[in-house]
């Protein structure tokens, strides 16, 4: 498979419901860590650019997964 069909393959499941929602829980988990990072080294910007995809693109209700982990 050449580097243009594994491209197309990947957009292909990014742009699925599957795909949609692991960005979305990735974003999440993301977010969560890096807000947990304090002062100078807290990056807002990448904070604020995550939550904008996540709340604009991959809007999946994946709050429970945080109480779903916290049960374990």
């Amino acid at each position: 498979m050449t580097r243009a069909e594994e491209l197309e393959l990947a957009g292909e499941f990014a742009s699925s419901m599957r795909g949609r929602f692991i960005i979305s829980k990735a974003l999440h988990y993301a977010i969560g860590d890096l807000e947990k990072v304090e002062g100078a080294f807290q990056e807002v910007s990448d904070i604020a650019d995550m939550k904008y995809l996540r709340e604009q693109i991959f809007n999946f209700p994946i709050e429970w997964l945080d109480e779903r982990i916290a049960n374990v």
